[in-house]
């Protein structure tokens, strides 16, 4: 199996003497000389260490691999941004999966502590595992892979530096492409702060059925917000027997909602704690956490598949219950205006979602993995 083939079988491959070790020396001095200039910045997801966006030598080399690259995976790629780091004592990467700018990722190795052991990359197999495998990366040497589909992280750091570079690429006619030359910058803090671009003007208004309504503008969605809804309403007052799954675009990019799927018996009982559920996310937090419930687990059903073959016969199509009929932003209606819906109680709806032919915009990216609620709530550690 060549590296192209495994690349497309495993999601990432490791790739060998993309640079030489004196050109890494080289441009590890670089980044030393640039944060003597005072041009790295510190940022929240690595606070200790000293990072670099588009550092001039690093930019120059992104651009350089670029058809060696394309050559070794058989890709068209286009580059997005480049970021290194010189990395601290104590430092720790959280697990993440990586924004759309992000679709197709290397991380290289450049240099590190002569007295120190090179530190190791895990990466998942699929966006929640947490498990992983611990790569060690040699001086000189790449791993690639699909930043947005595969969980990746870096336990605490115990040597004295290390200086790493992340290559970000997009395909180019692919459903990130106006990403290329990272276009549509996406603030690195934003993950975590909110969104701060948002238009002033922008006014978000809801309505669903007859139970869940507020004249609170809601704010977009930021994972420290979100934490505090799961650990004081949510996950404490989740209905026994029931698993709960953030599905969608949240944490990964812009949305005005955060979805979440409860698996198990729709039920009058669980429906209006799910009523309960909106209010309090909306009226008292200013996020909308927008419920649906399905019977079982097979809704996410070959998601691994579709982002491979994009082909969508291989999904499950589900019905989805939920606690209203129609959905409302500022007065408009968001949900499919042809969805055939059976009222089952006055606080329980049937959306025959499973005899909808799937929504084209959904079928141009690639399906986030499901992550468990209790699971991210661990993870997201803001």
């Amino acid at each position: 199996m060549n590296i192209a083939e495994q690349f497309q079988q495993d999601r990432y491959a490791y790739i060998e003497n993309i640079i030489t070790p004196e050109r890494a020396s080289e441009l590890t001095q670089h980044l030393f000389d640039e944060y003597q200039k005072g041009n790295s910045t510190k940022e929240k997801q690595c606070p200790l260490s000293d990072s670099f966006y588009n550092a001039p030598l690093l930019d120059k080399l992104h651009k350089e691999l670029t058809e060696q690259l394309n050559d070794i995976l058989d890709l068209d790629l286009e580059p997005s941004y480049c970021y290194a780091r010189i990395y601290r004592p104590g430092e720790e990467l959280h697990q993440h999966t990586d924004r759309e700018a992000c679709e197709i990722s290397g991380t290289l190795t450049l240099g590190h502590d002569p007295d120190s052991n090179i530190w190791p990359f895990y990466i998942g197999e699929d966006m929640i595992d947490n498990v992983g495998k611990p790569l060690t990366i040699n001086i000189g040497d790449m791993v690639m892979y699909h930043g947005m589909e595969l969980n990746h992280w870096r336990e605490k750091y115990t040597g004295t530096w290390q200086t790493q570079v992340f290559f970000h690429y997009v395909k180019k006619d692919g459903a990130y492409k106006e990403h290329a030359g990272d276009k549509i910058r996406v603030p690195i803090d934003t993950i975590t702060e909110g969104y701060k671009d948002l238009s002033k003007q922008t006014i978000y208004l809801f309505e669903a059925g007859e139970h869940v309504k507020t004249n609170v503008q809601w704010e977009l969605p930021n994972i420290k917000t979100f934490k505090k809804f799961l650990n004081q309403e949510f996950l404490p007052t989740l209905p026994n027997g029931y698993e709960a799954f953030l599905v969608g675009a949240f944490p990964h990019t812009h949305t005005w909602d955060i979805d979440v799927f409860i698996i198990g018996k729709p039920t009058d009982e669980v429906a209006l704690w799910v009523i309960d559920m909106y209010n309090k996310s909306l009226n008292d937090y200013k996020q909308l956490i927008d419920i649906s419930m399905f019977d079982n687990l097979n809704v996410f059903n070959n998601y691994d598949l579709f982002n491979k073959t994009k082909d969508p016969s291989v999904l499950v199509q589900s019905d989805m219950y939920r606690t209203f009929d129609k959905l409302y932003r500022n007065g408009r209606q968001v949900t499919n205006i042809h969805r055939k819906v059976t009222k089952i109680s006055d606080v329980l709806y049937k959306h025959h979602t499973s005899e909808e032919v799937p929504n084209r915009k959904f079928l141009q990216k690639n399906f986030h993995q499901p992550m468990d609620l209790k699971r991210f709530n661990e993870v997201y550690n803001v």
